[in-house]
């Protein structure tokens, strides 16, 4: 049986994190059934550009409620991220947000109050964008190894 996801927040980190890879590449495993943003444009588009119909809201609560995810990924602006955690802690769902969690330690307690009150859990991904191999790729780059850059693609 496939996981039932919602993602909240369609931008370019909610879009390339979350809801290409669940579509594209792990669609055997799970069904996206909801985009939830405030702007409606990025979640057309994001229906666009994979050839989807999902269910799009603008309100996150009503997408929980209707939807009924199974899990919630969550790639909006961080100082909104625990608002979107809890609310799906309280509905029952699975919690995956982009880093931060939050931005502030009353917001850390406020979540690990859902946690405890629901028994759900957060899990925080992280994307890897420093380290020693890319800090080398950056070097190579900027020493002309492979000439002008003209465009680059890291996926």
């Amino acid at each position: 049986m496939r996981k039932r996801y919602a993602v909240i927040g369609l931008g370019g980190r909610g879009f390339g994190m979350f809801a290409r890879p669940l579509v594209e590449e792990y669609a055997d495993v799970a069904e996206v059934v909801a985009f939830c943003d405030v702007n409606r444009h990025r979640m057309n588009l994001a229906n666009r550009m994979l050839g989807t119909s999902i269910a799009t809201y603008t309100d996150a609560a009503a997408m929980i409620a209707e939807a009924r995810p199974d899990a919630v990924a969550i790639a909006t602006v961080d100082r909104t991220h625990h608002t979107y955690i809890i609310q799906a802690l309280e509905a029952g769902c699975e919690v995956i947000t982009e880093k931060p969690m939050t931005t502030t330690a009353e917001n850390v307690r406020a979540i690990l109050d859902a946690e405890r009150r629901t028994g759900g859990k957060v899990k925080v991904s992280f994307n890897a964008r420093y380290g020693p191999p890319e800090e080398e790729l950056k070097r190579q780059l900027n020493a002309g190894v492979i000439g002008s850059l003209v465009s680059v693609v890291f996926a």
